[in-house]
Order: structure tokens, then C-alpha cells, then sequence
């Protein structure tokens, strides 16, 4: 991952070819795309990606009443959604 001094991220977003231009934290970044085929899941990454929506499900519930902006402010270097799914997570595996 390389990260860009210049603020090339007013010019570039998104994906080119096998390139991704990005932003987080107001600092713009650039990775390679990552290469995988649709169909190329193991079962175990299957089910985390089945226990991954469940929680992300929960999250689109939640963001809704008073609790979403409790989450947001609970950490400054995450957004609400990340915190959520980082402490959640372990709750849905057995």
C-alpha cells in the first residue's frame, strides 16, 4: 500500500484497472485491487460472510435509535460501524 503526499484524491476515486485510489482519515491512499473470482469461497469463509451480514444487519437496526450515535462517538479513530463490528463480531462465532 502506498500512501500519496500530493492530493491526488480531488482528481482520482475509485478503481482504476487493478489500482484502487482511496481516502480515509483525509489522507489519500493507493493499493492494488484485489484479484479473487466469485466462486473461489471456502465453507469457513462463507459462514464468516453469512455471521458478517447478521452483524451488519443488527448495526443498520441499531444506527436507526439514539444508540448509533453513542457508537460514533465512542472512538475517534474508527467510524461507529467499524467499533460496532469489531466489538460485536465474537458474539456470532460459537
Amino acid at each position: 500500500m502506498a500512501r500519496i503526499k500530493r492530493n491526488i484524491g480531488d482528481l482520482v476515486s475509485g478503481r482504476i484497472g487493478n489500482v484502487v485510489f482511496y481516502t480515509r482519515n483525509g489522507v489519500n491512499y493507493v493499493r492494488a485491487a484485489p484479484d479473487r473470482k466469485k466462486d473461489s469461497w471456502s465453507p469457513q469463509q462463507l459462514l464468516h460472510r453469512q455471521r458478517f451480514s447478521k452483524a451488519s444487519y443488527l448495526w443498520q437496526q441499531l444506527k436507526k435509535s439514539s444508540v448509533g450515535p453513542i457508537w460514533n462517538l465512542a472512538t475517534e479513530h474508527a467510524n461507529g460501524y467499524a467499533w460496532f463490528m469489531k466489538a460485536n463480531m465474537p458474539a456470532y462465532f460459537d
